[in-house]
């Protein structure tokens, strides 16, 4: 399985997580946040995005033992389109806690993250209120950082220093360079 493609099946999770009837998502919110915590178990802290997808393809069948734990009365909980991808697809929307909470990005600023292959993938984050994942990328950005896939997991996994990656060339900076460096060395966000 590719990363494009687990990566479409997790953002998917999370909308039907966010989408399902008010009064099951407590319920649902308390396994996919167990499910979080079984993954961070059984990937030892730092991993690679291959490593999670190659966890994600093997078999999610563990996250129904998960879930029926915690919830016995509820099948509606087990079904893992819903808690398994959403809990996976939490890796990913971490960002705008980065962006906003860690970075404390400035009102009105937009960081555009533009991954290459391998796992390319773009997506922006606006400060406006909150920090908030964008649907599409703007024309006008504050800071553009641009690194291939695998070093953005890396980075968020902790498993390379956001010094040596800028230093090294492995991340570039387009625009406001001072905000651009605090998001890098904040991507440490997974574990």
């Amino acid at each position: 399985m590719s990363f494009e493609n687990a990566i479409y099946l997790w953002q998917q999770g999370e909308r039907r997580l966010r989408d399902a009837p008010h009064e099951r998502r407590a319920t649902l919110e308390r396994v996919t946040d167990a499910l979080v915590a079984e993954l961070r178990r059984r990937l030892g802290g730092r991993f690679s995005s291959g490593e999670l997808v190659e966890l994600y393809a093997q078999s999610t069948a563990w996250c129904l033992q998960v879930a029926m734990k915690l919830a016995p009365a509820d099948p509606w909980a087990w079904e893992a389109g819903v808690v398994a991808d959403a809990a996976f697809g939490r890796v990913v929307a971490s960002m705008p806690f980065v962006v906003g909470k860690k970075v404390q990005a400035p009102q009105g600023s937009t960081v555009f993250f533009d991954l290459t292959p391998p796992l390319a993938q773009r997506f922006a984050i606006r400060i406006d209120g909150r920090a908030q994942l964008l649907d599409d990328i703007p024309a006008e950005v504050t800071v553009r950082i641009t690194t291939d896939g695998e070093t953005f997991v890396r980075l968020a996994c902790g498993r390379l220093d956001p010094e040596d990656a800028l230093a090294g060339g492995a991340v570039h900076l387009a625009g406001d360079d001072v905000l651009g460096r605090r998001v890098v060395e904040a991507l440490n966000f997974l574990f």
